[in-house]
């Protein structure tokens, strides 16, 4: 559309619609206005130019909160690129905590390096503060705000790091308190990480993941076992015991007051299994470029090149293949001319019942293999999907 003016027919600039539709909406001084850094010129400073010469306003805004860009690895994200990850994608591999943690532990002001290992390390940092719920989980909490170091955090231009520092601070505190303070102390940790979105599962299903009722039944019962023989220094069996539970995604954790387990379900863990498992078939090239993409890996075998993606369920089959396919005709020049697409699935892997994949019928002929495997690496079963 164009609008008639006395110099002609024109659109408005993209800076004049922002002033026009704040004016219009909400009325100058706005409270809040938000941004990437890389709008602050030309456009914030344009439209506060405008806004405040057309109103004669003291203000533009109360509150300027401009945020640095978020990159994957080095580079940018970018759809043009390839190299955009979705959240809807994400919470199938990794809890909703666990994303939001990451995200929130640059300053906003700051750039954001998006990676694997930024994950599984904000994994890492809430297994402390559940860890922290875990062992106190017989006293009774005393029901407080957030402490005062956390809030003057978040005072401080949303300080997230620091918040977060004063939230291991809490949780170490508590670990050594006693008697009142010590309940104080878990109410104050509970109410600050509950404040930004956190601590908000209960600690017991934080670490057993969504393990049914007979499966839980029967990890507990290997565990007791496995204590049972490390009591009788039956160490041979206790060391069986523990590759079976691992083969089962199950991590057991050996301290003074006891063992408890918690489920393998973190991206790193799962990926180095399945390296280890597509290691027997061929040389695994980690890290690979596939025109702009990246696939988990790569495998070269004597006769074949195996593309390779890693996925913890099988939730948008169809996409994952798709995926696959547009891999492959990126290859470079120089890899085997056969090529295998294989989504690899580890055996807790939702969407699997009695070992066969629950793969849409519209997709049965996609030239694709599932490969499944254990917490130890092994392959389970190699069930064929190809045309």
């Amino acid at each position: 559309p164009v609008w008639e003016s006395p110099f002609g027919p024109g659109r408005p600039g993209w800076h004049i619609e922002c002033s026009a539709m704040i004016e219009e909406t909400l009325g100058l001084p706005i409270d809040i206005h938000g941004g990437g850094n890389d709008l602050i010129f030309p456009h914030h400073e344009n439209e506060m130019a405008q806004g405040i010469c057309a109103d004669h306003a003291p203000a533009y805004a109360n509150y300027w909160m401009h945020n640095g860009f978020l990159n994957f690895g080095a580079e940018k994200m970018s759809k043009s690129l390839g190299n955009v990850v979705l959240v809807h994608d994400l919470v199938t591999r990794v809890s909703g905590e666990a994303i939001r943690w990451a995200l929130l532990s640059a300053h906003y002001r700051q750039p954001l390096a998006w990676t694997d290992e930024g994950l599984d390390q904000a994994t890492k940092a809430l297994d402390r503060l559940y860890g922290a719920l875990r062992r106190t989980a017989d006293i009774e909490t005393i029901h407080v705000g957030p402490s005062a170091a956390f809030l003057e955090a978040l005072e401080d231009d949303l300080n997230t790091p620091r918040a977060f520092k004063e939230l291991h601070a809490l949780a170490g505190q508590l670990a050594i308190a006693s008697g009142a303070q010590k309940a104080a102390l878990k109410g104050e940790l509970i109410a600050s990480a509950h404040l930004i979105g956190f601590l908000g599962a209960d600690p017991e299903s934080w670490f057993q993941g969504a393990a049914d009722p007979a499966l839980r039944h029967r990890i507990e019962e290997l565990v007791a076992e496995r204590v049972a023989a490390r009591s009788a220094k039956n160490y041979v069996k206790a060391d069986d015991l523990r590759r079976t539970l691992k083969s089962d995604w199950v991590e057991v954790m050996d301290s003074s007051s006891g063992s408890t387990w918690r489920s393998i379900t973190s991206e790193s863990e799962v990926s180095a299994n399945a390296e280890i498992a597509f290691s027997k078939f061929g040389t695994v090239i980690k890290e690979p470029r596939v025109g702009n993409a990246r696939p988990d890996f790569i495998v070269e075998t004597d006769d074949s090149t195996m593309i390779v993606e890693v996925k913890l369920t099988l939730k948008d089959f169809k996409r994952t293949i798709d995926q696959l396919i547009s891999y492959s005709r990126n290859l470079k020049p120089g890899l085997n001319p056969d090529v295998r697409l294989v989504v690899a699935v580890p055996s807790f892997a939702m969407g699997f019942e009695e070992g066969k994949p629950a793969v849409p019928a519209e997709n049965t002929e996609l030239p694709v293999d599932i490969v499944v495997f254990d917490g130890n690496g092994e392959v389970v079963s190699n069930l064929s999907r190809r045309a």
